[in-house]
């Protein structure tokens, strides 16, 4: 009997993959990671009568130490003017990363995503269920991890696994939308709250604001600020703590500079579809790679993406690779 160590948050999605897994006839184990010093006793005693129902061995690891690598790069980040992306490298760093070189065997977890075998090589694809699919942040795992990975609930939707769990009476943990690890507002992991400008591409003064970090790339602007023109963020410039903003025209992307961390096709030049952010809808692309380095040049231009963020690159349901975005060029220059 294969043995599957299942990553369990008390949450209904990998519960459900626990029980998926049993019922498929693996011999399933559970394993719950502590990432933060806060609000565990829940999530702990809820997780053991899980274990329980699903009559599996179950255990804890503390992995705080670890995780603040996470948070540190969150911080930083903020703080360089650009959006982290704590979910992708948290995938990459610790769930497929120390989590999966500490056990034995496969792991799995309840991402809404598959892997699909094409001519001998595995990639990440989107879940069935597109609404809910979660490949975009698991574009940064590479192949080698991929064959010690099972994600179970690749073909199924998130209603009838609700409706499921429903029926078995089994208690879950409440879901929630925020970074796992941020109780309340994420500034308080940032120590930055100085004032500055907000100007336009013209260098206009326009007002203040309470600090960039607040800020990301395409966020928009109050419109008192723009006399009825809606404004949003351009760029952000945290040496000199100063935010551009431009209409929307002015913010729209031509191409971009991305820093490859999952690829594995060389340098060339390629077409596929990329998606700059979460839910944000694939468009086609040209990507030219040189390195470690990719130039995106988008068929259409693109609104908002931000430095920072994950860029993942698709060939249909598949992820052809995945990095971080770097640099932007506008369809707009300044004046």
């Amino acid at each position: 009997m294969e043995e599957v160590t299942v990553c369990m948050s008390g949450g209904v999605d990998s519960f459900y993959s626990a029980y998926i897994l049993k019922e498929r006839g693996y011999r399933v184990r559970g394993l719950t990671y502590i990432l933060s010093s806060e609000g565990e006793e829940k999530m702990a005693e809820i997780v053991k009568k899980q274990a329980s129902f699903l009559d599996i061995e179950h255990e804890f690891i503390d992995l705080r130490e670890d995780f603040k690598r996470v948070i540190d790069y969150f911080r930083d980040e903020y703080l360089k003017g650009r959006t982290p992306n704590p979910c992708s490298f948290c995938n990459k760093w610790i769930k497929f990363g120390i989590v999966l070189d500490k056990i034995e065997g496969k792991i799995a977890t309840g991402h809404y995503a598959r892997i699909v075998e094409v001519d001998g090589e595995l990639y990440v694809a989107k879940a069935r269920y597109k609404r809910k699919s979660q490949e975009y942040f698991l574009s940064l795992i590479t192949e080698d991890r991929l064959r010690r990975i099972i994600f179970p609930l690749g073909e199924l939707s998130k209603e009838e696994i609700k409706e499921e769990v429903k029926n078995m009476g089994v208690e879950v943990r409440e879901e929630s939308q925020d970074i796992c690890f941020v109780k309340g507002d994420y500034r308080k992991y940032i120590p930055f709250k100085k004032r500055g400008k907000i100007l336009d591409l013209r260098g206009k003064f326009l007002g203040y604001h309470e600090g960039y970090t607040n800020f990301t790339v395409g966020q928009r602007k109050g419109s008192h600020l723009s006399k009825g023109v809606r404004l949003y963020v351009r760029s952000i410039i945290p040496e000199e703590n100063t935010i551009i903003v431009g209409t929307r025209k002015e913010v729209m992307v031509k191409s971009m500079k991305v820093r490859l961390i999952n690829w594995r096709w060389g340098d060339g030049f390629f077409e596929f579809m990329v998606s700059v952010r979460y839910r944000h809808r694939a468009v086609k692309a040209g990507i030219a790679v040189e390195s470690d380095t990719a130039y995106v040049l988008f068929e259409n231009p693109q609104f908002g993406p931000a430095p920072g963020q994950i860029a993942t690159f698709y060939k249909d349901d598949l992820v052809m690779g995945g990095g971080v975005i770097e640099e932007l060029r506008f369809l707009q220059k300044n004046f």
